[in-house]
């Protein structure tokens, strides 16, 4: 059954009273168990206002809650809120250093590798193939101009993999700019099912997997060093697997998502100009 503006909005106000199960969605807009679950995770995957705990999942007793999502940032720690409020402010990558989020995360829950790098040096270090192929449900990327689909990793090409996770059924959700400079790189994917792209000009460079791993990527460049700091450009690929921070990425990803217009209806208006 289609879901509709009235019902989505229903679901989404009962919800920001208090956390519920899907039996009390279920029972509120009058329909089954299995309609009121696809209807939240309808709601959950398209606005990102409401997010769903499970409970001893894949028993008989496993219980789903669903909760409202979209004041949680304001509810962080100072920490969290001040790096937001960086983030926020960022349009390029290096308004934002990862580095700053990397401290925070307590030891055992992170990693990081780093790489020296020249204009035409080919990472053998990022690993995307394999950390793609872990996910099971969303894979949130952060990215400017989506270049990452052009990598290649032992002979095989990243927007091959895209489309092959894609069409397995995990969802890509992409902010990334949308401008005459990136429309080849996005007509690489565009129609691939499973895919939303919106423009955003954000500083964040990286993925989030799952529930399961946040994945930023910082650059120091020699330039902005005194001569013989920093011998070459340098970028550092940071793992945090602590569910805490996980969190709080999906958080901003969606706070910047909300306000983000669809590729398409951009694209659209540029191919009208030019």
């Amino acid at each position: 059954m289609v879901l509709t503006k009235e019902i989505e909005k229903q679901i989404i106000e009962y919800v920001k009273k208090e956390p519920r199960t899907i039996q009390d969605i279920a029972q509120l807009i009058n329909k089954s168990w299995i309609t009121a679950d696809s209807y939240v995770e309808e709601i959950k995957e398209r606005t990102g206002l409401i997010n769903i705990k499970k409970f001893r999942g894949g028993t008989k007793g496993s219980v789903k809650i669903i909760y409202w999502n979209y004041n949680e940032l304001a509810q962080s720690s100072d920490i969290m809120k001040n790096l937001f409020e960086q983030i926020k402010t960022g349009r390029v990558k290096t308004d934002f250093n990862p580095f700053d989020i990397y401290q925070f995360v307590d030891e055992g829950k992170k990693s990081a590798i780093k790489e020296e790098y020249t204009d035409d040096f080919i990472s053998t270090k990022q690993n995307l193939i394999e950390i793609f192929r872990k996910a099971k449900d969303t894979i949130y990327c952060f990215s400017g101009n989506i270049s990452w689909l052009k990598i290649e990793e032992n002979g095989i090409m990243v927007e091959d993999v895209v489309k092959e996770l894609a069409d397995k059924g995990v969802k890509f959700k992409i902010l990334c700019r949308v401008d005459f400079n990136t429309i080849k790189n996005i007509d690489m994917i565009k129609d691939v099912p499973n895919i939303e792209i919106k423009h955003c000009r954000h500083p964040l460079r990286g993925f989030i997997i799952d529930d399961e791993l946040l994945r930023l990527k910082g650059f120091e460049e020699k330039n902005k060093y005194k001569e013989g700091e920093l011998d070459k450009d340098v970028r550092v690929f940071y793992n945090i697997y602590d569910r805490t921070w996980v969190e709080w990425g999906q958080k901003v990803f969606w706070n910047l998502h909300r306000n983000s217009i669809p590729a398409d209806k951009r694209i659209k208006e540029i191919e009208a100009i030019f």
